[in-house]
């Protein structure tokens, strides 16, 4: 347990930059399912990125944000995932843990970002996908900063060039 608790920011940053591979090429893909199913991975690995440097609103937002992911993703061929109560629950959810685990006002970021994700991935558009997460990274940005998630701060950096070159490439470059 030593050697953990010694080596937990560096652990840390470990798996946040293999949770930045999995954001990164989840913009990449075509199809709405497979941009999901790596920001599932993308979200369980932040998640635990989060909680080995202590930040707590940062880690539950991420849990639920891969929940949310998996619900989603049923979302196309399961009746019950269609439904318009799960962006709202998921809303609602990610206003609920950010009161929960409150630590200071940066709390509102991680909070915030989930709900405009939350939005954003329920459509069903990947350009739509692509283009929320552009201020989500933003939010983001700031909080990773604050709180010296370095493989976060690259994650946005690398994220919002990724998602600008998916843009172009996927959305913009056929018209």
């Amino acid at each position: 347990m030593g050697f953990l608790k010694e080596h937990s920011f560096f652990i840390a940053q470990i798996i946040g930059f293999c949770a930045m591979a999995m954001a990164i090429i989840s913009y990449q893909q075509r199809k709405r399912k497979h941009i999901l199913t790596f920001q599932l991975i993308c979200a369980a690995l932040w998640a635990l990125h989060f909680l080995t440097l202590g930040n707590m609103t940062a880690c539950v937002v991420n849990g639920l944000s891969a929940v949310r992911c998996v619900v989603y993703f049923c979302k196309e061929k399961q009746k019950w995932a269609q439904h318009i109560v799960w962006p709202c629950l998921f809303f609602v959810a990610s206003i609920a843990a950010g009161v929960l685990t409150w630590e200071s006002a940066w709390s509102l970021l991680p909070m915030c970002g989930m709900m405009i994700s939350t939005v954003g991935l329920w459509q069903n558009n990947p350009k739509v996908l692509r283009l929320q997460s552009l201020p989500v990274s933003v939010v983001w940005l700031v909080y990773d900063t604050v709180f010296q998630s370095y493989a976060g701060v690259c994650n946005e950096i690398f994220l919002i060039i990724s998602v600008c070159l998916a843009l172009y490439r996927l959305d913009y470059k056929k018209k």
